[in-house]
């Protein structure tokens, strides 16, 4: 249609022989129509030059012409007020189309200042979005709705987005829905409600909204073009992954950590306590509960749990019946953007080598290259964790730890990666109350293998198993007294499940 809009305004200029303004501007509509944004943008910009030129009678200087009087004047163009705010409104909706967003601005904001078009005033606000400018997108967008009789559906979902935008979001949320009654499909539409709702603290609307999202992006896979439809199954498993986050009641995590050090045959008096500064090798179980409401606000977090843990005997795979250690508490997550966990725990003394203390920890990590995407074979990832404790009653300590991994992961399958090599670091203090600082560092090279637990429903991920092989090389800041020196290298190995 818009081809036939240009051909036949391009046939009635030349069979007219004459430049009718009025044809001009269906051409150039029928070109925006088509897409010719850059090509319509020069044309209008010419029309409305052309306009001003023929206004200006006497020397021209910068755009301003001497008067009678020898002051100074901007000319009145020769273009009818309709004219230039339509031939403006074009410049406004290509350059828009581009991504110039400022420069559509002053068009929109031009035009509206020769006639109050609606649909000017509508793209006015769509603009004021764009640059983040929201309270006045707001403003613009309810003049216009205040201004017709019938409200375009996209009306609803373009000023739901805005309301979010300013933190209204029960307002954005009745808006969106409404939009969604009408076009229930509008994938964006359903997975911005899901994000307003997950804000607002409405995890039951948040639910819906992200696994209908998920389940839309699912049914139009088979219909997108094929260099879309890695981005499209990307946001398929976001909002799956959306789901399960506001969906998570119950975690559970399962983790064996082993060495072969010669240093793990000194003794130590409780299960928490390091040896000269290094753990021993240890294995433990956590279960974690997530309260309704409280559990999970607006990316913030709060659970209870509860945890076992025991030493290994030196250079064996028996526990250490008298390191038995049980331990309760509360972990915040009090950051939206940031993986950081703060927990309060009490601990309980199982066997004899165990202790009745308090324990505080902060701990943070932060990942790079985690985003793998389907059809990825191989990507960098690196990891670098943090935590910092303080055993609060005696005997009281506190201790820091700083670790550190990276690599290039491959893709075996969807669900199996490998990363090899892997670099790891860490380093490890403790003090106690004698003041005497025990700590140690190594570095070594291994690698990893993790295992995503199939999608099963509701979500994308039930669990994940992470296993790892290292053979390090390590040194103590202080050689200990049962050591010959302060060095020590071996094999690390391990293995950690998370649900």
């Amino acid at each position: 249609l818009y081809v036939a809009a240009l051909d036949d305004a391009n046939m009635a200029l030349r069979d007219t022989g004459a430049d009718h303004l009025a044809l001009r501007l269906v051409a150039l509509r029928a070109m925006v129509g088509m897409g010719l944004y850059e090509d319509a943008m020069h044309q209008a910009d010419a029309l409305l030059e052309e306009s001003t030129m023929a206004a200006i009678e006497g020397k021209v200087w910068n755009g301003v012409v001497a008067a009678e009087d020898g002051r100074l004047a901007v000319p009145e163009p020769s273009l009818a007020p309709n004219d230039r705010a339509a031939l403006l409104a074009i410049v406004g909706h290509c350059a828009f189309a581009l991504e110039d967003y400022a420069l559509a601005l002053d068009a929109f904001t031009a035009s509206l200042g020769y006639v109050r078009q609606v649909n000017v005033l509508y793209m006015q606000g769509l603009t004021y979005a764009r640059l983040e400018r929201y309270e006045e997108s707001e403003a613009a967008l309810q003049e216009f709705h205040d201004s017709v009789a019938d409200v375009p559906h996209t009306y609803w979902a373009d000023m739901g987005i805005v309301k979010g935008k300013l933190d209204k979001f029960d307002e954005g949320l009745a808006l969106l829905n409404r939009s969604l009654s009408v076009i229930p499909y509008d994938v964006r539409t359903r997975e911005e409600a899901g994000y307003q709702a997950m804000k607002a603290c409405d995890n039951g609307e948040a639910k819906a909204h992200f696994m209908g999202a998920a389940h839309l992006y699912g049914e139009l896979l088979p219909y997108v073009d094929e260099p879309e439809q890695a981005p499209s199954e990307g946001q398929r498993r976001a909002m799956l992954q959306e789901h399960a986050k506001v969906d998570k009641a119950i975690g559970m995590s399962v983790y064996m950590n082993r060495t072969d050090y010669d240093f793990e045959a000194l003794s130590t008096p409780l299960s928490f306590t390091s040896i000269e500064g290094a753990l021993p090798s240890q294995a433990g179980v956590m279960l974690s509960w997530r309260p309704p409401y409280i559990g999970f606000r607006r990316e913030r977090t709060a659970e209870l749990f509860g945890r076992v843990l025991a030493n290994f005997q030196p250079h064996t795979s028996e526990f250490d019946k008298e390191s038995y250690q049980a331990g309760v508490g509360v972990q915040v997550k009090p950051f939206r953007s940031a993986n950081v966990l703060a927990s309060l725990e009490q601990l309980f003394a199982i066997g004899d080598n165990a202790e009745d203390n308090w324990l505080f920890r902060a701990r943070g990590s932060h990942d790079w290259g985690e985003d793998v995407r389907a059809g990825d074979l191989m990507i960098l990832q690196a990891t670098v964790f943090g935590e910092a404790g303080a055993f609060l009653a005696e005997p009281s300590r506190t201790y820091v730890y700083l670790s550190g991994k990276a690599g290039p992961s491959w893709g075996l399958s969807q669900a199996l990666r490998v990363t090899l090599p892997e670099v790891v670091a860490l380093s490890r203090s403790e003090s106690e109350d004698d003041a005497h600082e025990r700590s140690y560092s190594q570095v070594g090279i291994g690698l990893a293998v993790g295992l995503k637990g199939r999608e099963k429903g509701h979500t994308s991920q039930q669990w994940l198993c992470r296993g790892y092989a290292h053979y390090v090389y390590g040194w103590f800041m202080d050689t200990p007294d049962a050591l010959d020196n302060n060095a020590f290298e071996g094999v690390v190995f391990g293995v950690s499940i998370v649900r």
